[in-house]
């Protein structure tokens, strides 16, 4: 935060919710508390309830449009103005817009980051040759470390032991005991992604016996907070995992 043409003397901003790094993440329709301390200069209204030899201090609403794009990043300008019309107060601060689904999580992985184990060093899997059959890129060893603002890639290789008439993910972070789904790929159906050993396009439904290969990509969105976790990938059939495993990750 700083402040910019300002009449009086700014000396602290506080947003609720909003710590020292920045950007200030913001949900659509969110009234947020801002505290404003300054030293004024001289008033001589009457009227006027402001000290020049103390700390004053103004508090209001900031109120965030609800019709406003996601996940995109600007400067907020705060402007105060006298009865005269005089802008005696004035700062900026970058803030980023997120849905309230977006905060709650963001707030419950900020809390759980200090008490994070990070003593995960391990992978379980449902299917044998694990690093034969599934390829995370990038990612050389566990913890994969996740890039905010980027995306991760994924290849499985597996061959079913009945016939599927579909298969979607099921893909969570494991917080605390907590699962927390990933948003953008968990939920979707795969048969869109699918090859066969030769590399040929497919679809479903899938044939018991048959060797299919599924590639895809998923995005490391950039308010995920810098966290380790454990995440739990399935493929699932009418909530029956076909196959299942488990991976340490790093968000940086």
């Amino acid at each position: 935060m700083a402040a910019m043409r300002s009449a009086y003397d700014l000396r602290h901003v506080e947003i609720e919710g909003c710590g020292s790094r920045l950007p200030c993440y913001v949900a659509l329709g969110d009234r947020i508390p801002v505290r404003l301390d300054f030293y004024a200069e001289q008033c001589e209204s009457e009227m006027c309830p402001i000290r020049t030899d103390a700390l004053s201090t103004i508090t209001s609403i900031m109120s965030v449009p609800s019709r406003m794009a996601l996940n995109q990043r600007g400067y907020l300008t705060w402007r105060v103005y006298n009865e005269d019309g005089r802008q005696v107060l004035c700062y900026y601060v970058m803030v980023q817009t997120q849905t309230y689904i977006q905060k709650t999580l963001r707030t419950f992985l900020e809390q759980l980051d200090s008490i994070q184990d990070t003593s995960m060093a391990f992978t379980r899997s449902s299917f044998e040759n694990l690093k034969d059959n599934v390829q995370l890129s990038p990612c050389n060893r566990p913890p994969c470390r996740l890039k905010r603002g980027s995306k991760q890639f994924i290849t499985i290789t597996f061959t079913p032991d009945s016939d599927l008439p579909d298969l979607k993910n099921q893909v969570t972070a494991l917080l605390a005991g907590i699962p927390f789904p990933f948003i953008g790929v968990d939920g979707v159906s795969i048969c869109d992604k699918l090859e066969n050993e030769k590399g040929e396009k497919v679809s479903c439904p899938l044939k018991a016996g048959t060797k299919y290969v599924y590639k895809d990509s998923f995005p490391v969105h950039s308010f995920y907070p810098t966290v380790e976790a454990k995440v739990h990938w399935a493929l699932n059939n009418e909530d029956k995992n076909v196959i299942c495993f488990e991976v340490p990750i790093k968000i940086k």
